[in-house]
């Protein structure tokens, strides 16, 4: 039979794991620090843990401001350039909400 102190035990050392794991979690999406002011859409998604695709529909959806995006063109297509700091704060905003 199981102390009612063993069990206690037990039960604290799963919320530990549980709490490492949420922890290592949080520091894969938040550890990548971007290299430069602006950083692309899929750099964006790397760093917040999303698909590009996702950052993309979000930009055409209107979620992050003008004045954060710029459209790097590239012949007869372009990119998009997103101002690090405020568009990982907006992205990880938007996908906590989620």
């Amino acid at each position: 039979m199981t102390s009612t102190l063993e069990k206690k035990v037990d039960l604290l050392v799963g919320l530990m794991q549980d709490l490492r794991e949420e922890m290592t979690k949080l520091k894969g999406r938040t550890g990548k620090t971007p290299s430069s002011k602006w950083i692309s859409s899929t750099q964006l998604a790397e760093i917040v843990g999303l698909k590009p695709r996702t950052i993309t529909k979000w930009i055409a959806q209107g979620v992050f401001p003008e004045d954060i995006l710029r459209r790097k063109t590239h012949g007869a297509s372009f990119h998009w350039r997103l101002n690090s700091e405020k568009a990982i704060e907006i992205a990880e905003k938007k996908d906590g909400g989620n």
